[in-house]
């Protein structure tokens, strides 16, 4: 009997856009999903293998990401001048897109976007699209943190000299 494989071509289409609705180039995504061992959830990143024609699931960490990004071990897209770009070869589940770069003058995604490909007909080729808007402007820093200690321990360092200056003072003026 002849073997048979299932084919996936669903696909995710980028429709990358401005506060005005005007396309934009040159932001960089990665996909991945997340699986399940050991009741442990994890990250598996897209990688379509031009060798076998075939779409692989890489698990990484956070901390190996931009390494296997330059290192070619999972796929990068750029969005084109149309702010097109896409992932194919999807089977159904749930997707995220993750933006590794914004495009100039705009302001890196916080969160990753959640996509679900849901397709009943596998006669079709299923299209999700996923219109990712970006703002420009200045990032605000994050408060609370090492900045903030500085000032406080500053802070407390003055008051603790003005009280020892005002004890001592008083102490010196008693015995005048």
């Amino acid at each position: 009997p002849p073997d048979e494989e299932t084919v996936y071509s669903a696909e995710i289409v980028i429709d990358k856009i401005n506060e005005q609705g005007n396309k934009l180039a040159n932001a960089k995504f990665v996909l991945y999903k997340e699986i399940t061992e050991n009741e442990t959830v994890s990250r598996a990143y897209y990688f379509f293998n031009p060798d076998t024609n075939k779409v692989e699931w890489i698990p990484l960490t956070d901390s190996e990401l931009a390494n296997a990004i330059a290192n070619g071990l999972i796929n990068q897209v750029t969005t084109d001048s149309d702010g097109s770009a896409a992932f194919g070869g999807l089977a159904n589940g749930t997707y995220y897109l993750l933006e590794t770069q914004a495009p100039d003058g705009y302001n890196l995604l916080n969160d990753a976007i959640s996509i679900t490909i849901a397709n009943t007909d596998t006669a079709q080729t299923l299209s999700a699209t996923a219109a990712v808007e970006n703002k420009t402007g200045s990032v605000l820093p994050e408060t609370g943190g090492m900045g903030t200690t500085l000032f406080y321990g500053a802070g407390l360092l003055l008051v603790l000299t003005s009280v020892v200056l005002i004890i001592t003072r008083k102490r010196i003026s008693y015995f005048e």
